[in-house]
């Protein structure tokens, strides 16, 4: 293909591009969807934010101890990071998105009879490099 492209007679390949659906719907995923990351109409992750170290991060922060059953993915004291946890747990990253990290933590908060707070850190503002946080509390009578 790249051959092709630098000595081929044809002048252009995009008229091509148009009647294929397909490399149509790469365009728009890849090249296009991805922009809308910037105001908050895409996922950032799906934007390739996963490449650039900068995805949201949460944590775990219990109130007085930490159940029996996430003592082994304890950080720090009463603290479970949740990435160090669902990698250690499943071998895999958390999807990092705020719903997610507070889906998880709902079905936490059902499963445990525990007091905890989910702190969410966003992404660094890109002039200040501040991290906002998030905090919510479950299970608090």
């Amino acid at each position: 293909m790249g051959v092709n492209l630098l000595f081929s007679q044809k002048t252009s390949y995009f008229p091509s591009i148009r009647k294929n659906l397909a490399s149509l719907l790469v365009i728009l995923f890849v090249g296009i969807l991805p922009i809308l990351s910037f105001w908050g109409f895409w996922n950032d992750y799906l934007a390739f934010a996963v490449y650039t170290g900068k995805e949201t991060q949460a944590h775990l922060e219990f109130h007085s101890s930490v159940p029996a059953s996430l003592q082994k993915y304890q950080s720090k004291k009463q603290v479970i990071e949740l990435s160090n946890w669902t990698i250690q747990e499943m071998n895999i990253a958390p999807y990092p998105e705020p719903k997610v990290f507070q889906k998880l933590a709902q079905q936490l908060a059902k499963s445990e009879q525990t007091n905890f707070t989910l702190v969410i850190e966003f992404p660094p503002h890109w002039l200040t490099g501040i991290r906002r946080t998030q905090s919510i509390i479950y299970n608090e009578n």
